[in-house]
């Protein structure tokens, strides 16, 4: 009888394993149970959309939008402007300690040293380059140096 319970035991195993579609039963009855999965969406919205407010990130920035667009203008200034706030209040006043600590330390001379950083709304490379073409273009169509060629090529990062 055992051997007839271990035989069963497999059975239902490799049932469970899912490496047969089949079970045999003899006198019974089997189902499959149904199975809804929640969908993890619905659990992680509310911790993501806490943190993005508790960091000042927009939820665009932070997570990029569904159809593949980029966030919106008024999002990424915003950020921007939350990130230099951050950088003039908490990250400089952190730095100046840190590089003062080492001074008196004896790893830096003690010299008056600057803190820079880029601006986050700089023109990239493309877009500098566009701009000289368009203030070239003005000067063109104009038929006068409206724009200096020292100006074009400063606009254009050069």
């Amino acid at each position: 009888m055992s051997e007839l319970a271990d035989k069963i035991e497999d059975l239902t195993k490799s049932f469970q394993d899912g490496f047969d579609a089949s079970l045999i039963g003899k006198g019974m009855s089997v189902s499959t149970l149904p199975v809804s999965l929640p969908q993890p969406e619905q659990f992680a919205k509310l911790p993501i959309q806490a943190f993005a407010a508790a960091m000042g990130i927009p939820l665009r920035i932070l997570l990029g939008n569904e159809t593949g667009e980029r966030a919106s203008t008024q999002d990424i200034r915003e950020f921007n402007d939350t990130i230099e706030a951050r950088r003039t209040q908490q990250t400089r006043p952190l730095l100046r300690a840190l590089i003062e600590r080492l001074q008196a330390c004896g790893v830096f001379r003690h010299q008056d040293i600057g803190l820079q950083w880029q601006a986050l709304d700089a023109l990239t490379s493309e877009q500098r380059l566009n701009r000289a073409k368009a203030m070239a273009a003005v000067n063109a169509s104009e038929g006068t140096a409206v724009f200096s060629t020292e100006e074009i090529r400063d606009t254009a990062g050069y």
